[in-house]
């Protein structure tokens, strides 16, 4: 079978729609943990670096206040111990001020670099206790510290705000993602329909092929696109319909020898059957006669199963069958009732037909089959005297044919089982004639090839054949 351009299997179509359905999805989350997670860490570092920057201002302020009472006593009273732990504070004052000089901002780092250089002037005059220098001079000199430290505080704060503007634009970014990433739910889904309908359109149409070779429909090729599995049991089934197309033909042609080779001798044997049954080759005796009539009868018998076998296999070729063909019912049973009308009166018999005309979409032949085989049989059944009756109704649906006897109706169990071939309904017939038993098979496959069915029922006045044709 040639390869399709592009024919992935089932189950790579199926792994495939998977990944086209979920890659977006996976994508949007990836992308929203990721923001999320940067935003967490960011959050984190804010609060720790205004937990930080708080306490550093905080210590910056208490330091001053504590160099300024310290340098103020010393320069008073001029006590090296309390030089010494002046000394101390102003190193962890600058400890401090390094500290925060490594993580700040460049407004910040510039304060930072000015509150040193004011301290350290202020330092150089403390340590070598220069003349005039006032502890009303140096109160003044922290003064200007601390309000230099409070300005450190208001640039640490605005730098701290500016961090969390920073990292409420970006949770308004995330936010902004996750509403465009919704999009991606009704992409998802009409790829997923999408891929739904690629698997699923193949096999819909592999189901009605199936289901067209299930009804006997051998003329059109199976032909299915798609998935390369389905398309591979397309061409397998396409192969078996022409094995079994094949087969049907070779059948009816082997058929149609047959019968064709039967006619001649059949025919030769009846004409000297009727010969011996008419006397015309001599007079003969009880016994004789007896005989011819067994003989008359037989080959009468074989000439109508030859007919109905024959009959049987052509209904099978769908070449036949033309559903554009309409008739009317009247002058179809016009004609089945001129061909038995011999019969009807040997057995004093009545045929009604309905009281109303129909059109039916069955081709005229086969529509003469069917009522042909129906008033046969009720020929058989109905006793001497009695009445045919055909009535015709119609529903919304379908268009219905009632074909009515006299005779001693169907058994519940065999209401089935009549329809079969070469089985014959257990009964009082009151024909001398044996028939083949494919009469009512022929006018089933016949009803089932236009879509319609028959049913057989009895009633009060004796068996009944209910045929049901559709209208569409």
């Amino acid at each position: 079978m040639p390869r399709q351009p592009w024919s992935p299997s089932i189950r790579r179509l199926t792994l495939l729609g998977f990944i086209a359905v979920s890659l977006p999805l996976m994508l949007a989350l990836g992308m929203a943990l990721l923001h999320l997670e940067r935003l967490s860490s960011e959050g984190a570092s804010a609060v720790s670096e205004v937990a930080r920057s708080v306490d550093a201002s905080r210590q910056v302020a208490q330091l001053l206040q504590n160099m300024e009472r310290t340098a103020s006593q010393y320069q008073v009273l001029e006590d090296p111990e309390i030089l010494s732990r002046y000394q101390s504070l102003r190193q962890r004052w600058q400890s401090l001020l390094a500290e925060q000089q490594h993580r700040s901002y460049q407004a910040v780092a510039e304060m930072l670099r000015r509150l040193g250089a004011k301290e350290q002037l202020l330092h150089q005059q403390i340590s070598q206790q220069r003349m005039g220098l006032t502890v009303a001079a140096i109160q003044q000199g922290y003064a200007e510290l601390t309000q230099m430290s409070q300005q450190l505080y208001e640039l640490n704060r605005e730098a701290i705000e500016q961090r969390v503007t920073g990292i409420e634009i970006r949770a308004d970014e995330l936010r902004q993602t996750l509403l465009q990433a919704t999009w991606l739910f009704p992409v998802t889904m009409v790829v997923a329909f999408l891929f739904l309908w690629l698997i699923g359109r193949p096999l819909k149409r592999l189901k009605q092929q199936i289901g067209r070779l299930e009804q006997g429909d051998l003329s059109a090729p199976v032909s299915v696109s798609g998935a390369e599995d389905i398309a591979e049991v397309g061409a397998i089934l396409d192969a078996m319909r022409r094995q079994l197309l094949q087969l049907e033909q070779q059948k009816t042609q082997f058929i149609r020898q047959i019968s064709h080779e039967l006619k001649t001798p059949l025919a030769a044997i009846r004409e000297g059957a009727e010969l011996l049954y008419d006397r015309t080759a001599g007079p003969l005796t009880d016994t004789q006669s007896e005989v011819a009539d067994i003989i008359r009868t037989s080959v009468n018998r074989l000439q109508h199963l030859i007919e109905d076998l024959l009959n049987f296999n052509l209904l099978l070729d769908d070449a036949q069958l033309s559903h554009d063909s309409h008739c009317q019912i009247s002058k179809v049973l016009e004609r089945v009732e001129r061909e038995r009308r011999l019969e009807l009166n040997a057995r004093q018999l009545s045929l009604k037909g309905p009281q109303q005309d129909a059109d039916w979409p069955v081709h005229q032949e086969h529509l003469r089959m069917i009522l042909d085989n129906l008033v046969s049989n009720a020929i058989k059944f109905s006793p001497e005297g009695g009445v045919i009756r055909l009535s015709l109704s119609e529903t919304e649906q379908d268009y219905r044919l009632t074909v009515q006897d006299q005779g001693p109706g169907i058994k519940d169990s065999q209401r089935e089982s009549i329809f079969e071939p070469f089985v014959q309904a257990q009964g009082n017939g009151h024909s001398k004639l044996k028939s083949s038993g494919l009469g009512l098979t022929i006018v089933r496959e016949l009803m089932r090839k236009y879509g319609g069915t028959i049913r057989a029922e009895t009633n009060d006045e004796g068996g009944c054949f209910i045929l049901s044709l559709p209208k569409e």
